[in-house]
């Protein structure tokens, strides 16, 4: 189980930990810059807003820390800054996949499978 160790030292589950980063204005915001720039507009603007999180909270980074260093007992990956910038990077870049996917322009075809049998049962699920 994946703990956090909150400001003063309270032990807490991962999903216990209140969410502050979406707010309705900023997924109305993220949603206008989407319609306006496309998605390689919002992911610049994601770039630069999880380097700023990520030079500025430290708690950013302690958790990102701690989901690598469980990862890693299971994936070959090191809890390195790098790593730790590109987990939250990947997480905030969710936000645009979310986006693309409520604006319907997220395209099948940029799903990658490893295994065609899992390709096909997918398909086939939606078709359903």
């Amino acid at each position: 189980m994946l703990y956090i160790v909150g400001v003063r030292n309270n032990i807490m589950q991962w999903y216990q930990r209140k969410e502050y980063a979406a707010g309705n204005l900023r997924l109305y915001l993220s949603l206008f810059v989407y319609k306006i720039f496309g998605r390689q507009g919002l992911d610049i603007i994601i770039f630069f807003v999880t380097l700023i999180s990520f030079v500025f909270f430290k708690t950013v980074r302690v958790y990102s820390k701690n989901y690598l260093i469980v990862m890693s007992e299971l994936i070959n990956i090191k809890p390195t800054l790098l790593n730790q910038f590109k987990h939250c990077y990947s997480f905030a870049k969710s936000l645009g996949d979310k986006l693309e996917i409520y604006s319907d322009n997220y395209k099948f075809s940029d799903i990658y499978f490893d295994d065609e049998l899992l390709k096909k049962q997918v398909y086939e699920d939606i078709d359903k």
